[in-house]
């Protein structure tokens, strides 16, 4: 059950970032995007808890292909 959260959470963090690639004509849409995506890699630099999160992914995703 771990594991499936673990898929999960890592689906509902990265969806918003589908917003960078949205065709609607909306400028500020992939605007949102970019800025999220922004985030997510000052995220990952300045807190060790979201290093350890990703990873445990890390390792999931790898224990997954063998």
């Amino acid at each position: 059950m771990k594991r499936i959260a673990l898929h999960l959470t890592v689906f509902a963090v990265l969806l918003p970032s589908l917003l960078m690639f949205n065709v609607s004509g909306k400028w500020w849409i992939n605007f949102l995007g970019v800025i999220y995506v922004a985030y997510l890699f000052i995220a990952f630099n300045e807190s060790e808890r979201v290093r350890r999160f990703i990873r445990r992914y890390y390792h999931e995703v790898l224990r997954l292909e063998n």
